[in-house]
């Protein structure tokens, strides 16, 4: 059974996590993904364990539904083929920083003004304009500047990061998210659009409920902590044994 996206056509050329599994999902919905690749590759394929050299389990579960082209954009001949392929495209979803897709020719207002129905998206660390636009963000980094380690701080005791890649994936649903919204506002339209994805504005979300208990606190509950208004009383996992460690059998 065909899914909702089948019939579009998706030239992927994010790395690392957040792009590729924002990718994935839409091609896990009947998407046609190209995702492009260095020659070197995109670097989860070396990272963590693996059974076949560049098959690292890392990259094999963020780049399911996908086919691989491998383009060098450094060379005139590679960008030929680039541009053919976003001709046949739907959607072009990049995550490369905005002054380096500039100078491979591949901006939003050089594409989009060949392809005014195409979907142009594009993932960044910060939003373009904004005091830290331009520079590079990873995980780590926007977990500690979006609050999530100084919230960990809270029931940890000190900074933590959480255990998870957690502001790559939380972006990743945004933009799935967005490209499936821009597709839909283009069937009334007829025209494409141009969106940015913003690592640490993206990331923050998880933090409105804690945020939402700060102000809360400050007005009306100052003896609570602001975690506690969201963590309340009683709200913890339950602990598990087995039965033959229980009293007649009973859990």
């Amino acid at each position: 059974m065909a899914g909702p996206l089948a019939g579009i056509r998706i030239v992927d050329l994010t790395s690392v996590v957040a792009g590729p599994l924002a990718t994935q999902m839409l091609g896990d919905m009947g998407a046609d993904v190209i995702k492009i690749e260095s020659p070197e590759g995109d670097a989860p394929r070396h990272t963590g364990p693996s059974r076949s050299p560049g098959m690292a389990a890392l990259f094999m579960g963020l780049n399911r539904s996908k086919r691989s082209l491998v383009l060098d954009l450094k060379n005139e001949g590679a960008r030929d083929a680039m541009w053919r392929l976003i001709s046949i495209a739907d959607v072009l979803v990049h995550s490369m920083r905005p002054q380096k897709i500039a100078k491979l020719g591949f901006g939003h207002d050089t594409v989009c003004a060949c392809h005014p129905r195409l979907i142009y998206a594009a993932l960044h660390g910060y939003r373009e304009g904004g005091p830290y636009s331009g520079q590079p963000a990873y995980d780590d980094v926007i977990q500690g500047q979006s609050g999530i380690a100084a919230l960990m701080a809270e029931v940890a005791g000190e900074p933590r990061y959480a255990p998870m890649i957690l502001a790559d994936k939380t972006c990743a649903l945004a933009i799935a998210g967005a490209i499936s919204a821009a597709l839909f506002a283009r069937e009334r339209t007829g025209r494409g659009h141009h969106g940015d994805e913003a690592w640490k504005a993206d990331s923050g979300r998880p933090l409105e409920e804690p945020r939402q208990g700060h102000r809360i606190r400050a007005r009306w509950l100052p003896e609570l902590e602001p975690h506690d208004i969201v963590e309340e009383v009683g709200r913890s996992p339950y602990e598990e044994r087995d039965c033959e460690d229980c009293e007649d059998g009973q859990r």
